[in-house]
């Protein structure tokens, strides 16, 4: 992302170019153009932590017969310019969707992705982990190899020149891979992976994620996402190198006409995705629960108990007692617990284990074999009950409140990162309304769309906050 700033007279002006690219090749027409802005209705650019590439959306009004010249796999380098400065996303087209004639003019979208979500369809990884990877079995070593491994002569790995962030994992994956995807195996190392213990907190965390935002390609887990987002400041600059984003403060006020510019950093809309569903969260065991393991190879390996009426008490879980092992967006710091404002009686409710979790134990064939790594294969073979449940409860929480966020175009921001949202109540106290310190305070961003609709810019994010304040 360029550093230089450009000015503006509305909060939404920005700047769209649109190139396209063919056989490494920038297209221009006769007089040296590339620019086809000018063909653009709308243009959606969406990375999102549930995504492993970048998607984008470009509808085109076409009256000079460019559809023609289009095979369909073009590379289109879509550049957006805001006042936070300029980004770059080059991506593939798979798909041309939705074409219809008005009189001479064409109309369609084009669906583009990351060129390697699309080659990823065609990958292949097969064999044991420990020959594939060169006996490197932490997650952190797999999901590096199969992001930039260069082994010349071979194109089995990705050979990514994207930046990659990934966290340290603590446990070890030995596995044999069934001429799995890339993406396929890297998700399934996720959800078995295990952050690496450092300070006071020896319990272990797991709720890993992989995906590509504007930064580049992210392996890493909901607790360190929601460190990272408590240690952003507002006076620093994103740094590319290291991953390290810029933290935005925006406020849901009244705009004042004539001062447009001022409005950089308030809020278009703010809708409420959801709130807690009592009905929903326990029915699905959302505060509370058991988990059990089955081995469907070896009946009796199975981590599960036949004497108690539910068959499922190896391992009672509670977001109760999880509470105080996560990390909290708000820090330490911050007066929140898991039922906010909740009554006694509902609270009494939301910690009653009811639903039953299960998940299948692994085939043990690949243990180690020494005694330092049967013992370490044991412990986590012995822990999965209550990985299981972390990892629910980690994903649960992080989605307690949701909004979803309409400002102006902001080039800085990443599906990932934080974000601080101030939205007031409808009390006033003195003369300024008071902050609704429910809905206001730092978010992970959970998705971003980057939106040009052919005269404005405006970003749109999905945001998820773990906390609620507590009734004091």
């Amino acid at each position: 992302m360029a550093k230089g700033k450009t000015a503006r007279e509305s909060a939404t002006d920005g700047r769209f170019e649109l190139r396209l690219i063919r056989d490494g090749q920038l297209e221009t027409n006769s007089s040296g153009a590339a620019d086809l802005a000018d063909f653009v209705v709308t243009c959606n650019v969406i990375q999102s932590i549930n995504g492993a590439g970048i998607q984008a959306e470009i509808n085109i009004m076409d009256s000079a017969n460019l559809i023609n010249s289009l095979v369909g796999d073009e590379i289109w380098q879509l550049i957006y310019t805001t006042q936070q400065g300029k980004i770059a996303y080059p991506l593939q087209s798979y798909s041309i969707e939705n074409r219809s004639r008005q009189n001479s003019t064409d109309l369609y979208t084009v669906k583009c992705c990351s060129p390697e979500f699309l080659a990823n369809e065609v990958s292949n990884l097969f064999g044991s982990s420990k020959v594939v990877f060169n006996k490197q079995d932490k997650s952190h070593d797999i999901v590096e190899r199969i992001l930039r491994g260069k082994e010349s002569g071979t194109s089995k790995f990705m050979k990514t020149k994207k930046r990659c962030f990934i966290e340290e994992g603590d446990n070890s994956h030995e596995f044999i891979l069934c001429n799995w995807r890339w993406f396929d195996t890297i998700y399934w190392v996720a959800q078995r992976s295990v952050r690496k213990q450092s300070g006071k907190n020896k319990d272990p965390q797991n709720g890993f994620l992989f995906f590509e935002n504007g930064l580049g390609y992210n392996f890493v887990s909901i607790d360190k996402m929601i460190a990272d987002i408590n240690k952003q400041e507002y006076d620093s600059e994103t740094d590319e190198t290291s991953g390290e984003a810029k933290l935005y403060q925006y406020v849901y006020s009244p705009k004042k006409t004539g001062q447009e510019a001022a409005d950089l950093y308030k809020i278009n809309t703010v809708k409420y995705v959801s709130d807690r569903n009592i009905l929903e969260g326990l029915r699905n065991g959302t505060w509370a629960g058991h988990s059990s393991a089955l081995d469907p190879t070896v009946l009796s390996n199975s981590l599960i108990s036949v004497e108690s009426e539910n068959t499922a008490n190896t391992y009672t879980y509670s977001v109760e007692e999880l509470w105080g092992k996560m990390e909290h967006l708000g820090g330490k710091s911050a007066k929140h617990d898991p039922y906010g404002k909740f009554s006694d009686q509902t609270v009494g409710l939301m910690k009653t284990p009811r639903r039953i979790r299960h998940t299948f134990l692994p085939n043990r064939v690949a243990d180690g074999q020494d005694a330092t790594a049967a013992e370490n294969d044991n412990k986590l073979y012995e822990q999965l009950p209550y990985l299981q449940s972390y990892q629910f409860a980690r994903v649960q929480t992080l989605k307690t409140i949701q909004l979803l966020v309409t400002v102006p175009g902001n080039t800085d921001l990443y599906a990932g990162k934080g974000v601080d949202i101030v939205i007031p109540m409808n009390k006033v106290k003195g003369e300024k309304p008071m902050t609704d310190k429910k809905y206001s305070g730092r978010y992970l961003i959970a998705a971003v769309r980057h939106k040009w609709d052919g005269r404005e810019m405006y970003t749109e994010m999905l945001v998820y906050k773990d906390t609620l304040p507590t009734k004091k």
